[in-house]
């Protein structure tokens, strides 16, 4: 049979000399352009076609193929060439052989996409395709895609190969608001996420509704997350393990742990705390605990609020591990549009900060319940990055590693948010509250509250005088007025002091200045493997 040819104003013909109607209706009343599934009706086909849906995207090869002026005698129609034939034309001026090839540009008919928004933190196209995938019965993907897909691979400096599995199994323990927000977070970066409640009910409610609407209320859960408050189902296969319980309820849930984990898993710790009992960090309560080697542990830390980052507001955090290989698997992970993680190796750098600074907060907290402005907040966090540094320096840690996001970054978001469980605990003691009212009235643990005085006599053992910790723990023993607490704070002499920023072994070093230069010579060095500091 004779194709008909195409003319300007008359309808395609198809197979078996149907008639077709040209684009933008023709039948009396004005019908819609679209037809099922909202696809144009110059296809009847509603099944997507392979061609067709490789052209969505036009950066890629089949986009390319799109963009480009078909052949003469190229099918219109679906991808296995139903419809009529477009044929040369001698009566067709070349306009409207242009304006006829305009019509039938794609299979399907389907027009470009505006341009795609960039999303300022990763760089990366915000959501799209999706739909598409799903036409094609392609397994959803949960959130942003990540600026390093799921399917893209990256090499470190040493050469070892580093790639983000799409479906990574992983479990994450504890459905408080943290916990349950770091769920979100590697759901949405395409992790597949089972996370253990203690109450069954939070389970429940997390699996069926997709909320937890006791620690997050009105946050919606991704598809890619579900809940249950069987330890063992909650574990099973999974090839990274995120911790988020109480810091001195940790030991007791390592016990039940152990026997369930799978070999080779790596445990990840979002705890900010130290145990009461022994003074150890969460890390080596971890390894201590299931008898694990320490490079299969993590810790994540930085100014991470997460009602804020709930709601998808963009942040970053820092993954430390004492190898740099599991840092990055878990950085990997925990990384989606609205999430960014850099890595390091100062374990001990990254967990005090996150410790500390918790204390600070408190502090913050009491003096803004007292009723003191900004100059006095603003005091009280200088001179407590200070204590911070030096406690965490003498104990083994980095000095610029409390200047990053585990430390000062971390530091200025607990002091300043009202969200921060610290900072009200804080401030409910600067209000006149006593230490056990103020936790009968928190509905979530405020880790600062139970490590003061293990920190406290850490710093005893090392001989750092930390004289803003000194003065909180005080009025939590009830024996100073909150009101009298700012006139002590940023000093411990009434003598003269001069304003000392960094620890003595710095200054007699070279200090920042020398360090910097010495960062960028091993930079220039090593190819950039000389800085470990936080580095995507």
């Amino acid at each position: 049979m004779d194709a008909a040819l195409l003319r300007p104003g008359a309808g395609r013909t198809r197979r078996g000399d149907a008639r077709e109607r040209p684009h933008g209706g023709g039948r009396p009343g004005g019908r819609s352009r679209t037809g099922p599934r909202g696809l144009p009706r110059g296809n009847p086909h509603a099944r997507p076609g392979d061609v067709a849906d490789a052209g969505q995207d036009r950066g890629g090869a089949a986009g390319a193929a799109a963009r480009d002026p078909d052949p003469p005698g190229r099918a219109l129609g679906d991808a296995e060439g139903h419809g009529a034939v477009l044929q040369e034309d001698p009566l067709l001026s070349p306009e409207d052989r242009a304006r006829a090839l305009r019509r039938r540009r794609g299979p399907l008919g389907v027009r470009r996409s505006a341009p795609r928004r960039r999303h300022p933190l990763s760089g990366h196209r915000c959501r799209h395709a999706g739909h598409h995938a799903r036409a094609r019965g392609a397994p959803r993907r949960e959130g942003p895609r990540d600026a390093v897909g799921p399917d893209r691979t990256r090499t470190d400096g040493d050469g070892a190969l580093l790639s983000r599995r799409q479906q990574a199994r992983v479990a994450v323990l504890g459905t408080g608001s943290w916990g349950t927000t770091f769920g979100k977070i590697l759901a949405d970066g395409g992790a597949s996420v089972t996370m253990w409640a203690r109450r069954p009910e939070i389970a429940a409610e997390i699996s069926r509704t997709h909320r937890n609407s006791d620690y997050l209320p009105g946050i919606t859960l991704p598809d890619g997350l579900s809940a249950t408050s069987d330890l063992k189902v909650a574990l099973a296969g999974a090839s990274h393990v995120f911790v988020a319980v109480p810091s001195q309820t940790l030991r007791d849930n390592l016990t039940a742990i152990r026997p369930l984990l799978a070999p080779g898993a790596t445990v990840v710790s979002l705890m900010k705390g130290v145990e009461k009992s022994t003074g150890l960090r969460m890390s080596e309560v971890i390894i201590e605990s299931l008898g694990i080697d320490p490079g299969r542990v993590a810790v994540a830390s930085g100014p991470n609020l997460a009602l804020e980052i709930a709601r998808e507001q963009p942040t970053a955090a820092v993954i430390s591990s004492s190898r740099l290989e599991t840092a990055q698997s878990v950085a990997m992970l925990a990384r989606n549009g609205y999430f960014r993680s850099f890595v390091n190796t100062d374990v001990i750098g990254t967990e005090f900060g996150g410790v500390l600074k918790n204390l600070i907060a408190v502090a913050i907290g009491i003096v803004d319940g007292v009723g003191y402005g900004e100059n006095t907040k603003a005091s009280i966090i200088t001179r407590g990055l200070v204590e911070m540094t030096d406690f965490a320096v003498a104990r083994g840690a980095k000095a610029e590693t409390l200047a990053g996001l585990a430390g000062l970054g971390d530091l200025i978001a607990t002091c300043q948010s009202p969200l921060s469980r610290n900072n009200t605990a804080g401030r409910l003691l600067g209000q006149g509250y006593s230490f056990q009212a103020v936790v009968k009235q928190m509905q979530q643990t405020a880790e600062g509250l139970a490590s003061v005085a293990p920190v406290l006599e850490l710093a005893r053992e090392i001989g750092v005088e930390m004289p803003i910790v000194e003065q909180v723990k005080q009025v939590l023993d009830g024996t100073l007025d909150p009101r009298d607490i700012a006139p002590h704070l940023t000093t411990d002499s009434d003598e003269p002091q001069g304003e000392r920023t960094s620890d003595d072994s710095e200054e007699t070093s070279g200090g920042p200045l020398r360090r910097t230069f010495k960062r960028a010579f091993d930079q220039l060095r090593n190819g950039r493997r000389g800085a470990l500091g936080d580095r995507p």
